[in-house]
């Protein structure tokens, strides 16, 4: 190794560098200079033994950010003067700084300023040159969350540079012919502009403004007018500008601050019925602020239950808090409390925007008849209150029935989000259009929730292309990952815009696992049974929709004798998707079509409903229309059935749309009335027609049928009771529910002192001999209760075990594994934070893929006092 130096670490442009190689010989030195990309100057220089040898040359604009000084020294064969090598190598690196790459742009403005008046904010470049900027003011508690920097340009685009130049030993062209060649590989250098980045999440409305970009001539001054929002605290004023190569950036952070001020707080959410106190904290921060008056407003859905204005008087500079009691009456919505303050000329106001939220299950309750030919049926139903966002429709169709408005509803508020659920979301909504025809709404929210799913599921893909069950998991789920790709792939065919990296990975994915697939390999998981077969045979499926056909996985598993039956007709629609229906029709030839039933507990989280459906897919692609309707009997009971599963209604759905599409010739007509008013009369000649009805407290539907088929009709209505009517459950899970209070004593939660800290502790028990995988244990909190995030603090129980937690603003979903016979307990921290009295509702636990396997509690209201 040759250690040389020079006079200075970092140079300016047109400066002279000087290179200092320490005595060694009177040999010759090859100094290289080198930047990012190559080599910029090379030379030979002669050494010396008796004294150091000095080498210069000028620093130049090609040289920024930086450069490599490499120097090869090689000294004569013969010298005995020293015992190096015989040759020897150095590199450093050296700094460049170009001043006329950096701007100072300059901010000049008050360095206090009020909400809601305007202020001047004036920019110019303290160097007098040109630039173009863009300048934003942001709330300085949001910036805080993600300690964000005011970006400068100047540290991206002259960042340091790796060295770019490979450098081959010299060692074999010294040492002459008879040692042979020899050339290892040499490369210096690293990358310094790695950083890992960072999410945003904006809970509130922060004050935030962009504006820009904006050019100044040189030794220009612009002038800005900005007018904030009420808003008190502390904002950073940025401004980052570039021009002519050159780039920089300036802050200031300023106080917002106002002689009369006013912080108030209310719960994230509130129920119907609930009562809270406001708490209005006045600051007087001038002494000729002594009475202030102050008042409260809303829009309707929390209603003032005293007076709306109240006094408060100051003899000094200080604060008070007034108080306001706010009742939510029956309606659901968006709510803004607006609150004015008024004094000594001065005045504040504030905004807190609150949803009312329903915090019990929604229900859809529905009705159907079979109607023949020139027969009359009647539907009735009496959901009694009706809300803003309950609906009812009226659906007639020539195929059996699908309960689509219910199955549609119950995926769309589902409350749990892993991969396979957020995925059958959106599978039935890519043949919407083959049940009913869309308006131009209909279609664009139906296009926006498919985006959705595709941008959610991008998010959860594995570098090596496979997809995670679970946020933040770092293994793929194995069925996850092609019932996910699966859907990308038909979205993809349907036009809508997937990232084709996505699929490449995936694909990648998938042909590395079906080329490798064996009969006994059982991929990652928990689950009591494991459908092996099925997953390569619907991984094949998969590739073969996608055009990426595996025909030699797809060969050799049709070789085995006794292949599941799932198996065999889902390996058939691979192969009729693959143009060889005459191996799909031998392969599935006098296969039965019935499907016994099997536990839930197993990892394609599957029923045999799904995977009666998957089989009328595969009725279908071989064009047996006639079969595929027989077995659409049965996938149609499971759709109307009281409890089904994610998955059943996915692919349910998705094969009676698939069903509709291809249903031949035929009509619709039928005449009918509502609550005794005579409608228009039906008459179409599609396979699914739906009616959208005014909601009442009472339907009442008159149907006759005047075509020449049966008519299958349902009358479904959504709602959202405003009273939890449902009792308490148990089977084969059994809930416990207790509060501790921060001594580990219990303590009674109806009635606690605000400010008060406990714990909620849940334990779930399994009373049967069968495990249980993928429970969801829900636990919503009254409005008036905090939930300690625990994970944000770093005091989490390590004994607690879980799949996956979900913390949201009112409530807290477990997800988690249960073997037989156990019992597990999760705790959540709280805090009673505002006076006033809610509504405590049921705690509920349930087998996501068996949701007949539930257990639950009853609500209560409670209360918060001072």
């Amino acid at each position: 190794m040759l250690s040389f130096s020079t006079d200075k670490q970092t140079y300016a442009v047109g400066e002279t560098a000087t290179v200092v190689i320490p005595k060694s010989s009177s040999g010759r030195a090859l100094v290289s200079i080198e930047n990012g990309s190559g080599i910029l100057r090379k030379e030979w220089v002669k050494t010396s033994e008796n004294d150091d040898t000095e080498y210069r040359f000028e620093i130049t604009e090609e040289m920024n950010p930086n450069f490599y000084i490499f120097i090869t020294l090689l000294q004569p064969h013969a010298q005995t003067g020293n015992d190096l090598p015989i040759r020897l190598y150095g590199v450093r690196n050296i700094n460049v700084e170009d001043k006329n790459s950096k701007l100072q742009p300059v901010i000049q403005m008050p360095g206090e300023l009020s909400p809601e008046k305007e202020f001047s904010v004036s920019v110019s470049e303290k160097t007098k040159k040109p630039m173009t900027y863009t300048l934003a003011i942001v709330d300085e508690g949001l910036l805080d969350l993600t300690s964000f920097k005011t970006p400068n340009a100047w540290n991206e685009f002259y960042a340091r540079e790796a060295l770019g130049v490979r450098t081959w030993d010299l060692f074999d062209r010294v040492l002459g012919a008879n040692t042979g060649m020899i050339g290892p590989l040499l490369s210096i250098g690293g990358d310094e502009a790695l950083k890992a980045s960072s999410d945003k999440v904006n809970r509130f409305r922060p004050v935030v403004k962009f504006l820009g970009p904006f050019t100044v001539k040189g030794g220009e001054t612009k002038t800005h007018k900005i007018k904030l929002p009420p808003y008190v605290g502390s904002v950073r004023v940025m401004v980052v500008a570039a021009g002519n190569g050159a780039y920089g950036s300036a802050e200031k952070t300023v106080a917002v601050k106002n002689a009369l001020m006013t912080l108030s707080t209310l719960p994230r959410v509130m129920g119907p019925d609930e009562e809270v106190w406001l708490p209005v904290n006045v600051f007087a921060m001038d002494k000729k602020v002594k009475n202030v008056q102050v008042s409260v407003q809303t829009n309707g859905l929390l209603k003032l239950q005293e007076e709306t204005s109240k006094s408060v008087s100051f003899d000094a500079v200080g604060d008070k808090i007034v108080y306001f009691k706010l009742k939510a009456g029956n309606r659901i919505g968006a709510e803004q409390v607006r609150i004015t303050a008024s004094g000594g000329g001065e005045s504040a106001s504030e905004t807190i925007n609150i949803g009312i939220r329903n915090p019990n299950p929604p229900v859809v309750i529905s009705q159907s008849v079979l109607i023949s030919p020139n027969e009359d049926a009647q539907l009735t139903l009496n959901p009694g209150n009706v809300n803003p966002t309950d609906w009812a429709k009226l659906e007639l169709s020539r195929i059996p029935g699908v309960n689509l408005n219910k199955n549609l509803a119950f995926l769309a508020e589902y409350p749990h989000g892993c991969t396979e659920q957020i995925t059958s979301q959106g599978f039935p909504l890519l043949y919407l259009g083959n049940f009913v025809s869309l308006s131009d709404t209909e279609k664009e929210l139906t296009n926006k929730k498919i985006a959705s799913v595709i941008q959610i599921l991008a998010s959860r893909q594995l570098p090596d292309g496979g997809f995670i069950y679970w946020t933040g998991q770092n293994y793929a789920s194995e069925w996850v990952s092609t019932y996910a790709g699966h859907f990308l792939v038909e979205a993809r065919n349907r036009g809508y815009d997937v990232p084709q990296n996505v699929i490449d990975r995936w694909v990648r994915f998938q042909q590395k696992l079906a080329q490798n697939w064996t009969r006994t390999t059982a991929y990652r998981g928990y689950y009591g049974i494991s459908m092996t077969e099925l997953q390569q045979a619907y991984r094949l499926y998969a590739l073969a929709l996608s055009e990426n056909t595996e025909l030699g996985a797809m060969n050799r598993m049709r070789e085995i004798a006794d292949l599941d039956l799932q198996a065999k007709w889902r390996l058939a629609a691979a192969y009729a998707l693959a143009g060889k229906t005459d191996v799909a029709n031998s392969l599935v030839f006098n296969v039965p079509d019935e499907v016994g039933d099997y536990s839930f507990n197993n990892d394609t989280y599957g029923s045999p409903a799904r995977d009666k459906a998957m089989i009328m897919q595969t009725y279908l692609l071989l064009g047996n229309i006639e079969k595929a309707l027989q077995l659409a009997q049965d996938v149609s009971q499971a759709l109307s059935s009281d409890y089904i599963s994610t998955q059943t209604a996915a692919f349910g759905l998705s094969a009676m749309a698939q069903l509709a599409e291809k249903m031949g010739s035929g009509n619709i007509n039928v005449d009918w009335t509502l609550n005794g008013k005579k409608m228009p009369a039906v008459s179409t000649p599609q396979a699914f027609h739906q009616v959208d009805l005014k909601t009442v407290p009472n339907q009442s539907v008159q149907l006759s049928n005047k075509g020449k088929g049966k008519v299958y009709a349902r009358l479904t209505v959504f709602t959202q009771p405003l009273v939890d009517t449902l009792r308490p459950a148990a089977g084969s899970l059994r809930l416990s529910v207790h509060y501790l209070d921060a001594a580990g004593k219990p303590v009674d939660v109806k009635l606690l002192k605000q400010g008060t800290e406990f714990t909620a502790v849940v334990t779930v028990q399994n009373s049967v001999e069968q495990s249980f995988t993928d429970l969801a244990l829900v636990q919503i909190f009254p409005s008036g209760w905090e939930i300690f995030n625990e994970r944000l603090t770093g005091t989490q129980s390590a004994a607690e075990t879980y799949n996956y937690r979900d913390i949201r603003d009112d409530r807290v979903l477990t997800y988690f594994n249960l073997d037989a016979g156990q019992s597990a307990t999760f705790r959540v921290r709280l805090q009673a934070a505002y006076r006033g009295s809610y509504y405590l509702p049921a705690v509920s636990c349930q087998a996501m893929y068996q949701p007949r396997e539930q257990a639950r509690t009853s609500g209560m209201w409670i209360e918060v006092k001072e």
